[in-house]
């Protein structure tokens, strides 16, 4: 790296005064209070109480028949791996309202259905959590939607910390809002199955680390940031499976692009940070495979025992092109499966109903009000497009899901929650930010040297 690279990153703006660093404190501790009850009680609204309040049948009866199984036979029993305990009740729908209702009425069941397309490490923990208390059903599972809407709080809240500190509060606000007012990440916040706690965390981290790296005396280097991104990328596998993995990697590499604009990376260092970010991701999802075979291979089942490559190919199949089975049935080409979810409701509080499309616009409208007046800014000039620039290359995250697992994306309409890691998140980041320009709040900051 050049000596006035490594002069721009060591003297990039950081300090704040004591009472802005109060506020900013109390923006997280806020963000917290006000994500938790959302994710526990739909404090704000933001999703229908039927809803809300069926979440744990729609969501979790994977993660409910391994917790009945880990009681019956133990954590490790049937490979560790998640799954259904009776398939013979016709449609999904019923199977989870069925799986649910045995939960909770203390039934254990008569035939455990592997899910095999994924580790499941949250369910050997939770059941774990489960097994060691002597609690009744309903009470291990409040607990346990207690704990995952406290970690996915914290990890959001965390975020929050960060943007205000480095956009100030009225950013923050903007970006608290948009996680409170959305249907889908409420309706997840304290999923035992999806610990979406675990599909930010490496976004987070990778912010904390540049962010470290931008106020270091020297770079890190190449070795440690492959094996940070692999250690971020395994963990996400291994503990939530691979739902929306494309869209949390591409969301794991977007604060790489804030920070290179910012600081002024070289396009060699931007280049070669990319390319050890994503031979990172790709190891650490081989390495997953192979866990998960090993897994399959000792979950019990004969003929899970010689298919277990084979498994995980046809899944990955299913997921992208469509398998066998679905070869007969009509599918949507790839931009119809993008306005799909792009025309799905995204707040739906009191009576308003609005759209992706229409949040993506208003995120557009954002970026065209920021490039306006932020250039009257000299102070921030560079951070705007830094973000500006980030936001936009975080739109990837959710359009990798749509166009490479398409299949899965026209079927599941849950995985509107892409649009969220990070895009219409730093959207709205954006549009604070925009806002504060347009009206001419300029925070006090340190001024480059």
């Amino acid at each position: 790296m050049a000596h006035s690279e490594i002069h721009r990153i060591n003297h990039a703006p950081s300090d704040l005064d004591q009472p802005r660093k109060r506020v900013v404190f109390v923006i997280a501790i806020v963000a917290f209070l006000s994500l938790s009850s959302g994710f526990l009680s739909n404090q704000w609204g933001a999703v229908p109480e039927e809803r809300f309040s069926q979440r744990a049948i729609w969501f979790d009866f994977l993660l409910l028949g391994r917790l009945m199984q880990s009681e019956q036979n133990g954590i490790f029993s049937a490979g560790g791996l998640i799954g259904s305990i009776d398939l013979r009740h016709g449609d999904v729908p019923r199977v989870q309202r069925h799986v649910y209702k045995a939960y909770m009425e203390g039934k254990y069941p008569e035939k455990f259905y592997r899910y095999k397309s994924q580790i499941g490490l949250q369910g050997m923990l939770a059941s774990a959590f489960a097994n060691m208390r002597s609690l009744s059903r309903k009470a291990t599972l409040q607990m346990l939607q207690a704990f995952n809407a406290v970690a996915t709080s914290l990890v959001l809240s965390a975020l929050l910390f960060w943007v205000a500190w480095e956009f100030g509060a009225l950013a923050a606000a903007f970006g608290l809002i948009s996680l409170l007012s959305s249907d889908i990440v409420t309706n997840l916040g304290s999923s035992l199955h999806w610990s979406i706690w675990s599909f930010y965390l490496p976004f987070l981290a990778v912010i904390v680390a540049l962010r470290r790296e931008q106020t270091a005396m020297k770079p890190f280097s190449y070795r440690f940031w492959f094996l940070f991104f692999s250690a971020l990328a395994f963990l996400k596998c291994v503990f939530s499976g691979y739902e929306l993995v494309s869209t949390v990697l591409v969301m794991m590499v977007s604060p790489i692009v804030y920070f290179a604009v910012w600081s002024g990376w070289s396009l060699r260092r931007l280049t070669t940070v990319f390319a050890t970010a994503v031979t990172a991701a790709v190891a650490s999802l081989f390495a997953s495979f192979v866990l998960l075979n090993i897994q399959i291979y000792f979950s019990d089942d004969e003929e899970a025992r010689l298919g277990g490559i084979r498994h995980i190919i046809e899944r990955f199949v299913t997921r992208t092109v469509g398998g066998e089975s679905q070869k007969a049935e009509p599918t949507l080409s790839v931009w119809e499966v993008i306005w799909q979810h792009l025309s799905a409701p995204a707040v739906l509080i009191s009576n308003l109903n609005i759209t992706y499309l229409e949040l993506l616009l208003a995120i557009s409208a954002g970026t065209l009000i920021l490039l306006g007046f932020g250039r009257y800014n000299i102070g921030n000039q560079r951070k705007n497009l830094a973000l500006m620039a980030a936001t936009w290359f975080s739109i990837l995250a959710p359009l990798s899901w749509f166009v490479i697992f398409k299949q899965h994306a026209e079927k599941h309409p849950f995985v509107t929650l892409s649009w969220y890691m990070p895009f219409i998140f730093m959207g709205f980041i954006l549009i604070g930010c925009a806002t504060k320009e347009a009206f001419g709040v300029f925070p006090r900051r340190q001024q480059p040297k």
